[in-house]
């Protein structure tokens, strides 16, 4: 039997909160960005930039007064790379030995912040490695699963204010009579079950120099479940090594998409003002006021 005090009329439920991942395009394809309360899944192959996504996610969490928590199951991210986007004085930090580590660290630290809004960034569940099969060396992925499925509905149930995010990896599914038999993610199907949403990158291009040299690569994002939304949304992001992805280029992608720039073959033109060349463009959006007015131009349509 329901408790009197548990049953509520669906009016007094809570508005949905949304949070910015601040590219323009990225919360368009979500629906308005990430709802506060869900989990996401980021998962692509090797070197796909999940990792960095993930990064900047965090910094936009940063500065709009959230607290942040890092657990670095793959032991591979460095102070220096973590300080080109994030005040290290305001970002919890763990390099887990075990997958229950990993989560005890989660329910503490939600515990600790559990009335603000806060992010929670697991990078990876393939590192997720269960503590049994930390001491024996035995590793079974079902374990993985089972430790999966018993700590996400917690953290849907209890972490109201958190937005938690996963990294994953692509593998291969083998089929013992056919060979391989097509792609699947790590950690069972909890994650996809209670993922609000799921991300797929996929590497599109290289992006070169005027020099040919190899300075990054653009990268699909393809939004391949979406709880608070319609699926099946993409758009593409400029992703440069060592720097991250660019907020500029997309916000000039996302303007011209919506005609607020008109392109006429190499030049560019915003409110009366012609400028030659996309890197130009790019160059003249890190002016404050150029960019305010873009900003504001966009947010009037």
């Amino acid at each position: 039997m329901v408790e009197n005090n548990k049953l509520r009329v669906a009016i007094d439920l809570p508005n949905t909160r949304r949070f910015s991942t601040g590219f323009y395009s990225l919360d368009e394809i979500l629906g308005g960005g990430l709802v506060i309360g869900s989990i996401v899944e980021i998962f692509g192959e090797e070197s796909d930039g999940k990792t960095t996504l993930g990064i900047q996610l965090l910094k936009q969490a940063q500065e709009n007064g959230f607290k942040l928590l890092y657990i670095d199951a793959e032991h591979s991210v460095t102070r220096e790379y973590l300080e080109q986007f994030l005040n290290l004085n305001d970002l919890y930090f763990l390099k887990p030995a075990s997958a229950e580590e990993a989560f005890d660290a989660v329910r503490e630290f939600f515990e600790k912040y559990s009335d603000v809004k806060n992010m929670i960034f697991i990078d990876s569940v393939p590192a997720l490695i269960p503590e049994r099969a930390v001491s024996d060396g035995s590793f079974k992925v079902a374990e993985l699963a089972l430790i999966l499925s018993q700590y996400l509905p917690i953290i849907l149930r209890k972490y109201y204010n958190s937005i938690v995010v996963f990294t994953n990896q692509v593998r291969d599914i083998i089929d013992m009579r056919f060979g391989r038999g097509g792609e699947t993610t790590t950690g069972g199907r909890a994650l996809r079950f209670y993922a609000g949403y799921r991300l797929k990158l996929d590497t599109i291009r290289l992006i070169f120099d005027s020099d040919k040299n190899q300075i990054g690569k653009v990268v699909k994002v393809e939004v391949i479940k979406n709880k608070f939304g319609k699926p099946f949304g993409s758009c593409f992001l400029d992703l440069y090594f060592g720097k991250g992805y660019s907020l500029n280029s997309d916000l000039l992608e996302f303007a011209i998409n919506k005609k607020v720039i008109e392109v006429s073959g190499s030049w560019y033109k915003f409110e009366g003002q012609s400028v030659h060349g996309r890197e130009e463009f790019l160059n003249r959006l890190n002016d404050k006021d150029f960019r305010d007015k873009l900003v504001d131009a966009i947010s009037k349509i």
